[in-house]
């Protein structure tokens, strides 16, 4: 564990607050355990405790489609999340990356980021997959390799921003991804 047990139960909280919807009790596990601060062997704990103070809910699925267990958050957890987050700052860059594995498990997006030495400069590389197919791609040059180093750090922890902020300059809507 990257982590403390106590931080590790704030983070997941963190993460299960910030989904849109419910999941599968193995996608959450994938969700959380890409975060890469949480603990393979303690993230049912983690559900466990957190499931006990009434902050997340796991239920079983009703009907033949729904048989497997689904995770997500009570309004209790909620709460406590958005208290939480107003005293310690929420670990961003960790809920960005499960976030980025609940998009791909559920929606089939995925991002590429790769940094390439080339004559000259650098370029950072970012493609966006949809269902496993180039959705969106382009290649930004900088001639000085800090510069590239320091956007594709940023591209990396929060993709999404990068596309939304390109596809609302391309096309004037404000809140392109929202």
């Amino acid at each position: 564990m990257l982590i403390q047990r106590q931080e590790a139960e704030m983070l997941t909280l963190f993460i299960i607050s910030s989904l849109p919807d419910e999941v599968t009790l193995s996608e959450a596990r994938e969700i959380l355990l890409s975060s890469g601060e949480l603990d393979r062997m303690e993230i049912d704990g983690y559900l466990s405790d957190l499931s006990r103070r009434g902050q997340i809910y796991i239920k079983q699925g009703n009907g033949t489609l729904r048989q497997e267990k689904y995770v997500g958050i009570t309004e209790s957890g909620k709460d406590v999340a958005a208290a939480l987050s107003e005293r310690k700052p929420p670990f961003r860059a960790c809920i960005n990356k499960a976030l980025r594995q609940y998009k791909k498990i559920v929606c089939g997006i995925d991002y590429r980021i790769d940094l390439v030495k080339v004559a000259g400069g650098s370029n950072v590389e970012f493609q966006m997959l949809l269902s496993g197919k180039t959705y969106f791609s382009t290649t930004l040059f900088f001639s000085k390799s800090m510069d590239a180093l320091r956007v594709y750090n940023r591209l990396d922890n929060d993709p999404e921003s990068f596309y939304n902020g390109v596809m609302t300059v391309a096309t004037g809507e404000i809140g392109y991804m929202e």
